[in-house]
């Protein structure tokens, strides 16, 4: 085993404590610090998340920590990629009342803090898709693409099923669209998709702005103003990558 002294204290395991009240503060600067993601953008999602939060909840901060379904995740995706990817996360453990970091190593408190232990939320390297309850939790996937890229990708792929790519070549679209993918962690790991949603970029905020929808096996169809639902069964399906090129994913050729 390796002696914990001889590795670089970059690397160490290490724990703090803060009030929920400072949860946002706290942990947009260890994003920033550890991650380089921006802080103020950071704070504004953090908060947005725990503003529902009790007062009198205490936040234990655990980093580097080794999250089982992110890193499938990023051996099977994110180490692929052009930009790159933090393999660690940070672990909050939240905790009823009062806690402090003497807490931690006093035995006599241990029964205690069990019984003030109401969960924990894992914070991963993917701004702004960071926050991660369970593994069991629903991801999404958005991007903006050109509906000529994506189409192009439908008839190709050979895991859509001929009924979805039908009806998505058959949907007029715009020159830009947005585009979710509905995963969950083990289907995100592999690229994989279970739904997709896709809306007009350059639509306003009404119904009219929905372009296509399908989830689990069922398309949403609307036909004269009547939403109708298609069940056809179609299978998972792969993520799409041929998104647009930029400065931003340091994909330029």
């Amino acid at each position: 085993m390796n002696n914990p002294m001889s590795m670089p204290p970059d690397q160490w395991i290490t724990f703090s404590v803060a009030p929920i009240s400072r949860i946002a503060v706290e942990l947009s600067f260890l994003l920033f610090d550890k991650f380089g993601f921006a802080q103020s953008s950071c704070e504004k999602i953090i908060a947005r998340y725990f503003t529902a939060f009790r007062d009198d909840i205490s936040v234990l901060i655990e980093l580097p920590y080794v999250d089982k379904v992110f890193r499938n995740s990023y051996y099977h995706y994110f180490s692929s990629k052009h930009c790159r990817f933090e393999r660690d996360s940070i672990r909050l453990s939240f905790f009823e009342g009062e806690l402090s970091e003497q807490y931690l190593s006093d035995s006599a408190r241990y029964s205690c803090l069990a019984a003030s232990f109401l969960g924990v939320v894992i914070i991963r390297p993917t701004f702004p898709q960071s926050v991660s309850c369970d593994d069991n939790q629903v991801i999404t996937r958005f991007y903006l693409t050109s509906s000529r890229s994506y189409k192009n990708w439908v008839v190709h792929s050979i895991l859509l099923q001929k009924e979805l790519k039908d009806v998505i070549l058959a949907t007029s679209m715009p020159k830009f669209i947005w585009i979710t993918e509905i995963s969950d962690a083990g289907l995100y790991g592999n690229s994989m998709a279970a739904g997709v949603v896709i809306i007009d970029a350059t639509g306003d905020v009404s119904r009219n702005s929905l372009l296509f929808s399908a989830y689990s096996g069922t398309i949403y169809l609307r036909f004269d103003g009547v939403d109708t639902e298609v069940t056809t069964g179609f299978a998972n399906f792969t993520c799409y990558e041929n998104n647009l090129k930029g400065e931003w994913s340091q994909w330029k050729a």
